[in-house]
């Protein structure tokens, strides 16, 4: 039996994150992905830097996502049972739960706590979830608006990631408890951030927007693995629809499998 996989994209964290925040408030359940699976080092995004392309992009595998399978198209064929939470349904297509909460009735953001929620709620009866969170993102911009570094000691931006930590752990907890061990957590951001809380003016030569932290634990993943090699965003559709079915190439997953990535297909 494949395993239960959670993919969530927390919008607009850089790279760098990882380590500068971690050391100023501390991210215990980041840092537990991490020692515990698999952290790759150099992914990148895809111009342009706005969130509803890369994540189309994410979720399709392709530049053209308008003309692409999502990963839920291909896991429902396969007779796997999926679930989007937090995004449009238009991203989410093709999903068997698809829980367009991205906004509420004032058309502001919901919080990431009814996504993680929402999420935990669906998790017994799906194979496979994918989560989109927001508030990194939005409190970037808070920092944008108010001139000041995302990195100061007074920025909104850190202690957005330092909850968006807290709500991981308690999801991870939630796998182990109904899955008892058996699955996998992918962790994702779309983009980066400038020092000034931008994105959408980001250029390929700008690492602070175009480098994004990948890691992901579970029982298909090594152990502590680092990866060196270099990846886009788009490798993670064909990636995590290899866990269901080995015949997909997943270049990204090759090196740091711990054992087969997946039963065969219910579908030949």
């Amino acid at each position: 039996m494949a395993a239960k996989t959670v993919l969530v994209l927390i919008d607009g964290v850089r790279y760098d994150a990882l380590f500068k925040v971690n050391d100023w408030v501390g991210l215990p359940n980041m840092r537990g992905i991490l020692n515990d699976g698999v952290l790759w080092r150099n992914v990148y995004t895809l111009e342009p830097f706005l969130t509803n392309h890369i994540t189309q992009k994410i979720l399709t595998g392709h530049q053209h996502y308008t003309q692409n399978y999502t990963i839920f198209q291909r896991l429902e064929y396969l007779g796997f049972r999926t679930a989007s939470v937090g995004t449009n349904p238009w991203d989410g297509r093709g999903a068997r739960f698809n829980f367009d909460n991205l906004y509420d009735k004032e058309h502001n953001y919901q919080s990431d706590d009814v996504r993680f929620d929402c999420a935990c709620r669906i998790l017994p009866k799906v194979d496979f979830v994918y989560l989109y969170t927001v508030e990194t993102d939005e409190y970037a911009h808070v920092c944008r608006d108010a001139h000041r570094n995302i990195y100061s000691w007074e920025s909104p931006y850190i202690w957005a990631i330092k909850r968006t930590d807290t709500r991981l752990g308690r999801l991870r907890g939630w796998l182990e408890k109904i899955t008892r061990g058996h699955y996998n957590l992918i962790c994702v951001a779309d983009h980066g951030m400038t020092d000034n809380g931008r994105h959408s003016i980001g250029t390929w030569t700008m690492e602070a927007v175009t480098h994004v932290p990948v890691f992901a634990c579970g029982v298909n993943f090594k152990r502590g693995a680092k990866v060196d090699a270099r990846f886009y965003v788009t490798d993670l559709a064909h990636a995590i629809v290899n866990l269901y079915d080995a015949r997909v190439p997943a270049h990204m997953f090759n090196s740091v499998l711990s054992r087969a990535a997946a039963m065969p297909a219910v579908r030949s």
